[in-house]
């Protein structure tokens, strides 16, 4: 058996796209990150870094396979699964420096500019920094988009599921980032494919929960999952 543990963000949805598209069977666990489940000893133990997604591989006789990190985890289903992992060094290569761009550029620049337009009120040095970084990494992805179907090259790879969400979250949250038309034309192509869709849809209720969650916080629940205060001393 396969466990994802989650919520309804980009990273989760990453690996929720790639057990769809393996069709594999899988059981998920929300843990509610705004009012800090992912303190708990028992999460911790299976992600010291008390962030999600974490995958419980138990399919196996033996101990589990555990892992965190969301392009670690797409890679390992890739390669385990022998699908959406190139045969080529060179091949494999390109997909990957995409996914790595996704995991260490992209996502974290995506998370600052939506934090620092949503959740902060005040203009400031930080808002147009992550907004202009940002706008830059999109317009590379425009140009890729420009040569190739897929953000790696010809064919649907890791790297396109690991960008898809990030762009939908934009597209939903700060929609002017994402007028570009080749980013747009790949978003609604690969929104098409029938294990996206369905990996998109079952997000749908977990964002929701994560909202309510939102509202229903404290101050000092909000200021500890802004990271405004310190984590549990256990931490």
């Amino acid at each position: 058996m396969i466990t994802l543990y989650g919520m309804g963000s980009p990273n989760v949805i990453k690996v929720t796209i790639m057990l769809e598209e393996l069709d594999l069977p899988y059981g998920f666990e929300r843990i509610d990150v705004i009012h800090g489940e992912q303190f708990e000893p028992s999460f911790g133990r299976l992600n010291p870094n008390r962030k999600v997604p974490v995958l419980v591989d138990a399919r196996e006789a033996g101990d589990p396979v555990v892992l965190f990190e969301s392009g670690v985890i797409l890679m390992y289903l890739a390669e385990t699964s022998g699908r959406f992992w190139p045969a080529t060094t060179a091949a494999r290569y390109e997909m990957l420096k995409w996914l790595m761009l996704q995991m260490a550029s992209f996502g974290p620049a995506c998370g600052q500019a939506l934090h620092f337009n949503r959740a902060v009120a005040e203009p400031s040095y930080a808002r147009d920094r992550f907004t202009t970084e940002l706008g830059r990494l999109l317009g590379l992805v425009e140009n890729q988009l420009a040569k190739h179907a897929h953000v790696a090259g010809p064919d649907y790879s890791l790297a396109d599921m690991a960008f898809l969400p990030w762009c939908l979250t934009l597209k939903r949250l700060l929609p002017e980032a994402v007028e570009l038309p080749r980013l747009q034309e790949w978003m609604a192509r690969i929104g098409e494919r029938p294990a996206v869709a369905k990996a998109v849809a079952a997000s749908i209720d977990h964002s929701r929960r994560d909202l309510r969650a939102l509202r229903d916080a404290d101050q000092a629940t909000l200021d500890r999952y802004y990271g405004r205060a310190s984590a549990p001393a256990d931490y």
